[in-house]
C-alpha cells in the first residue's frame, strides 16, 4: 500500500489559549468521542482483531525505572482488557520492543504498537505541556487501525510511579491509561471524569480508573461477541481539534494527546539543557 502523503489530525487543547480552556470548561458532558477518519466524521476508526499487542521499547529512560515502567503499563493494559464484563478487547503485553522508533518519527508501517518514552527529540510540532501523544494510522477506505504508538514527554515532564504519587510529578500508569483509550481508537470526552478527558494535573490519579464514560466507550464499540459500530453521531468534543491537510491518501494519521491541566515553573528548567532541539513529524514518501 503506497504512501502518498499522509493527511495529520492533532487532537490537543493549547494551553496558552483561553478560548481553548473555557472550551473545555463549558462543554456539556455528551458521552465519549469515538476519533474518525479524517473528512467522514461519521466514519470511526476501529481494531479489526480485538487482540491487541502493545510493546515497551528497549532503551527508554526515565524518572520511572523500567520495572516500575512495566508494571505500569500492564496495569493500564488491563484496565482497559475485558473491561466492565462486557467487552472481548484484549490488550498485552508481548514484551520489550526491538526499535524504539515510532509513528512520530515516519518510516515504514511495521505494524508494531510500541510506547517509547522521550527523554530528548521531543517535536517542535508538539507543545511542550503535552504528558503523552499517541499517533494512530489507520485504512482510510474502512476505519480499521493498523498501528498505533505512543510517546511519552519525559523532556518536560517528571513521571512517577508512587502511588501516590508526588503532587508536582505526574503519574505513569494516569497517562497510560489514557493513551491505550486513544490507542482503542477514542478520542477526547467532554466528560472531565472520565479516563479519556484531554487534561490532566500534576499528582492526578484519577484516570488511572475507566468512568461510566469510559465503560459506555469500550463496552458499546467492541462488545463481547457483537459487531463494532461501523458509523457515528456527527458529535465532536469542542475545543479539541486542530486539523492540518496535506493530501489524501490511502493511510490516514491521528495524533492523539494528553496535555497538562496547568503549567509548571519548573517546566522551564527541565528543557533548559536542551535549547535548540527540534523535531517534527516525517512526511511518508
Amino acid at each position: 500500500m503506497a504512501y502518498d502523503g499522509p493527511t495529520v489530525r492533532v487532537f490537543a487543547i493549547s494551553l496558552g489559549s483561553a478560548l481553548g480552556l473555557a472550551l473545555a470548561v463549558a462543554t456539556p458532558a455528551r458521552g465519549y468521542v469515538r476519533t474518525t477518519v479524517d473528512g467522514f466524521a461519521d466514519r470511526p476508526i476501529f481494531w479489526v482483531d480485538r487482540a491487541i499487542s502493545v510493546e515497551l521499547a528497549s532503551g527508554s529512560s526515565m524518572d520511572v525505572g523500567p520495572v516500575d515502567l512495566r508494571a505500569a503499563l500492564d496495569r493500564s493494559l488491563a484496565t482497559w482488557t475485558r473491561a466492565g464484563g462486557c467487552t472481548d478487547i484484549v490488550l498485552t503485553d508481548v514484551g520489550q520492543a526491538l526499535a524504539t522508533t515510532t509513528n512520530l518519527d515516519g518510516g515504514p508501517l511495521d505494524r508494531h504498537n510500541r510506547v517509547v518514552v522521550r527523554e530528548s527529540d521531543w517535536p517542535a510540532i508538539v507543545a511542550p505541556e503535552t504528558l503523552a501523544i499517541t499517533t494512530v494510522l489507520y485504512d482510510r477506505s474502512s476505519g480499521a487501525i493498523l498501528d498505533a504508538d505512543t510517546d511519552m514527554n519525559a523532556v518536560s515532564h517528571v513521571f512517577s510511579a508512587s502511588d501516590p504519587p508526588p503532587a508536582d510529578h505526574d503519574d505513569v500508569q494516569n497517562t497510560l491509561t489514557h493513551e491505550m483509550g486513544h490507542l482503542l481508537g477514542f478520542a477526547h470526552s467532554p466528560d472531565a471524569q472520565a479516563t479519556m478527558f484531554a487534561s490532566a494535573a500534576p499528582g492526578e490519579t484519577q484516570k488511572r480508573d475507566l468512568a461510566a464514560d469510559d465503560l459506555h466507550a469500550i463496552c458499546e464499540t467492541y462488545p463481547t461477541g457483537g459487531p463494532t459500530p461501523t458509523t457515528v453521531p456527527m458529535v465532536h468534543a469542542s475545543g479539541c481539534g486542530v486539523v492540518h491537510e496535506r493530501s489524501r491518501s490511502a493511510i490516514g494519521i491521528v495524533l492523539v494527546a494528553l496535555v497538562m491541566l496547568r503549567w509548571r515553573g519548573r517546566l522551564g528548567s527541565r528543557r533548559a539543557a536542551r535549547v535548540g532541539e527540534t523535531a517534527s513529524v516525517a512526511n511518508r514518501p
